[in-house]
């Protein structure tokens, strides 16, 4: 086979509003396409938002054929890892494993480009929380591709096992996220804790004859003290890290130009492995509630990855329909994006 130059090819990854470089080598014989491809975090997301973006590239390029797939979370302001320089993925996932994981460096490159990837709904996008059901098959397609290619570390899942056994098996579970501690969101889009108490409440009465049991995931301490004078024992939620009120627990979009100054200083006060681990749990012990109520959030739209029929209570209830601004859009490659 003839030598081809090879190249590098720098990808611009825009998921769930946030932003990656995705480094791709294109390699490939005169009979198919391959890609190689490494997705980086950026600086300060939050793990819902970067875990998106790798499920969006598995999305984007699996019909290229994925010869490998590495995911670098080294960057020294990703908030969900202790050590500067250990990639944050290997603490919680194992390695995605494709068909061939061992690329020959010397693999012509026949093929270049620029991309922009939409493969998931991003947080503008209210159309799959609003027409719930009809985007079934959406969340179907993404709850495939991560049960083809994402292993959590057993010792989580023996976290989440032991959690549900104690205090959610045999009970009616109405799952409930609250992202109340970043305060500019909280006055731009976040309705008050009186709304989700009157979703609570209705559920509750709905479903008097049942068990019922009330998981809380929320990065406030305020919030879970809030939901515990209200609900009592009915209430469980994990021992995990949160903010106490107001401020950002991942901490960099609180002062961003402070930290990138300071980092010796962000190091000692980000979230670090509790942070992403307690974020990670929470999601997954969601996806196993009959109801999840929410707003949007990375966290609300991956526990409905995870359990793609899991009822879904949206609010504010008087949010105006929109179609995704992505509809019709033909570059997207993920045919499930908009079923409607």
């Amino acid at each position: 086979m003839s030598t081809i130059k090879k190249s590098l090819v720098l990808f611009l990854l825009i998921t769930n509003n946030c932003s990656a470089l995705v480094d791709v080598t294109i390699t490939s014989n005169p009979m198919d396409r391959a890609v190689n491809a490494a997705i980086h975090s950026h600086t300060g997301g939050g793990f819902f938002c970067e875990f998106g973006k790798v499920i969006a590239s598995l999305i984007h390029y699996e019909q290229d054929g994925i010869k490998s797939m590495k995911v670098d979370w080294t960057h020294q302001f990703f908030p969900f890892k202790d050590g500067i320089h250990e990639n944050g993925w290997d603490l919680y996932f194992e390695p995605i494993k494709t068909e061939s994981n061992n690329i020959d460096p010397n693999e012509p490159v026949y093929e270049h480009g620029q991309c922009t990837t939409h493969e998931l709904h991003d947080q503008q996008c209210v159309a799959q929380w609003l027409r719930y059901d009809e985007y079934l098959p959406y969340r179907k397609a993404a709850h495939d591709i991560i049960n083809k290619y994402i292993r959590i570390k057993p010792h989580i899942l023996n976290q989440v096992e032991s959690f549900y056994q104690e205090q959610m098996k045999d009970h009616f579970c109405i799952g409930v996220h609250v992202r109340y501690a970043i305060m500019h969101e909280r006055e731009a889009v976040h309705p008050p804790l009186e709304e989700y108490f009157q979703e609570v409440d209705s559920l509750l009465k709905a479903h008097k004859e049942k068990n019922v049991r009330i998981f809380l995931a929320s990065d406030s301490h305020s919030v879970v003290g809030d939901f515990r004078k209200r609900y009592g024992d009915t209430l469980v939620a994990i021992d995990a890290y949160r903010a106490q009120d107001k401020e950002d627990p991942s901490l960099m979009y609180s002062n961003p130009a402070f930290w990138a100054a300071h980092p010796q200083i962000w190091h000692k006060e980000k979230p670090g492995y509790n942070g992403g681990v307690g974020t990670l749990i929470d999601c997954l012990l969601l996806s196993k509630c009959e109801y999840l109520i929410h707003i949007t959030s990375n966290v609300a739209t991956h526990a409905c990855f995870f359990n793609p029929h899991i009822k879904s209570i949206y609010l504010p209830r008087n949010t105006p329909f929109k179609h995704c601004r992505h509809r019709g859009d033909r570059k997207i490659r993920n045919k499930f994006l908009n079923p409607i």
